[in-house]
């Protein structure tokens, strides 16, 4: 997923709601489970930019799912802190 084109459009600070979407022959179906291979782009995205961002989970388990996001970010910003 190449973000850099939407994020040139965004604000500094914003919120957005978040979840992979099953699509039928009628538009939306269902939203996904947030893995942690569709979260990473946007993670090191926002953390690459420095976005003030609110992200909203809308997938069937969103606690579950905005935890791991968190532990996600947490560990890319140690990352890219000891780079």
């Amino acid at each position: 997923m190449d973000c850099s084109k939407i994020f040139k459009k965004l604000p500094k600070k914003f919120h957005a709601h978040f979840s992979g979407i099953a699509y039928g022959p009628r538009g939306e179906r269902k939203h996904l489970k947030t893995t942690r291979r569709f979260f990473e782009p946007l993670a090191e995205q926002l953390i690459e930019r420095n976005v003030d961002v609110t992200l909203i989970n809308e997938s069937p388990q969103p606690y579950k799912d905005a935890a791991m996001m968190k532990r996600v970010v947490s560990v890319k910003i140690k990352c890219t802190v000891v780079l």
